[in-house]
């Protein structure tokens, strides 16, 4: 235990200390204020950040749907057709994954309808089935439609294989538009 007298001693040489707060150097204090006005203002921007993250959050998720969604109808070429006029649409008939199409399914869209000078009865169906003999499927697939309303329509065509599997389907995109004469 170390004497009473070094103790003392101790205390003597403290005492100064004690009683007044070392002084910094102004650099110090400089960079000090610095650093806590720095902090400062990034909890601010951070406090504002917060308040907008949820519209901006918000607004991104609206615009990628909007995107996704007219996306999804320009994906793919489209086709110009003038409403009420026949127009003929060829449909690329390819082995798919190394299986041969067998048979092919036509399905049109409401307001479209199929045209046929020799069958006017295709008129009145919405979907057709074909099929091919032994000799295997054409190159390519004739369809001739017609619709008497403006818009986007989507063709949409499944290939099946023997077995009727799908094994393929094409979506064909015509946009009808109704000419002036004038």
């Amino acid at each position: 235990m170390p004497s009473r007298s070094a103790e003392d001693e101790v205390r003597k040489l403290l005492s100064p200390l004690r009683d007044g707060v070392p002084e910094p150097s102004p650099f110090l204090k400089t960079r000090v204020l610095a650093e806590l006005r720095e902090q400062r203002r990034q909890r601010s921007v951070r406090s504002v950040w917060a308040l907008w993250k949820p519209a901006l959050g918000f607004s991104a998720a609206a615009a990628l749907m909007l995107v996704l969604w007219t996306g999804r109808e320009a994906r793919g070429p489209v086709f110009p057709a003038t409403a009420g006029q026949p127009v003929a649409v060829k449909v690329d008939m390819k082995e798919w994954g190394g299986q041969k199409v067998a048979s092919a399914k036509v399905e049109l869209p409401r307001g479209v309808r199929f045209y046929s000078r020799s069958f006017p009865a295709i008129e009145q169906k919405s979907t057709l089935d074909l099929a091919w003999k032994e000799d295997g499927a054409p190159g390519a697939l004739p369809i001739v439609v017609k619709a008497d309303e403006n818009g986007l329509k989507t063709v949409r065509v499944k290939f099946f294989d023997e077995g009727k599997k799908l094994v393929g389907e094409r979506l064909l995109k015509i946009r009808f538009e109704q000419v002036d004469q004038g």
